[in-house]
């Protein structure tokens, strides 16, 4: 029986993602303004998109949002995640996922 070897956090990669995801949703944050809500378009004509961005709660330094794909595709359902933004480190990480397979198994 072979040892599992201890899982190792790589801080630096971690720290990575989060000013990567930031720089991502920044466009996205710039565009939605004062705003509370917007559904953007994504995807392309074979299989379009609308994702739902709405503001859970706002504060100087912080800002979390939550992000719905309406339709990621026909045979799928729609996911959601929550991110928590921080203005003053500039990252973002995920606070919370959830898609509706994953609730309906939970359920059973």
């Amino acid at each position: 029986m072979s040892r599992r070897e201890r899982y190792r956090l790589d801080f630096r990669a971690l720290m990575t993602q989060c000013e990567e995801n930031y720089a991502r949703l920044l466009p996205l944050m710039k565009a939605l303004g004062e705003r509370d809500s917007m559904a953007v378009d994504v995807g392309h004509d074979l299989h379009p998109h609308t994702l739902q961005m709405r503001v859970l709660e706002r504060s100087p330094y912080t800002t979390t949002v939550r992000l719905e794909d309406q339709e990621l595709l026909e045979t799928l359902p729609a996911s959601r995640l929550t991110v928590r933004m921080y203005h003053d480190a500039r990252l973002a990480r995920s606070e919370e996922h959830t898609s509706e397979l994953q609730s309906h198994a939970a359920s059973r």
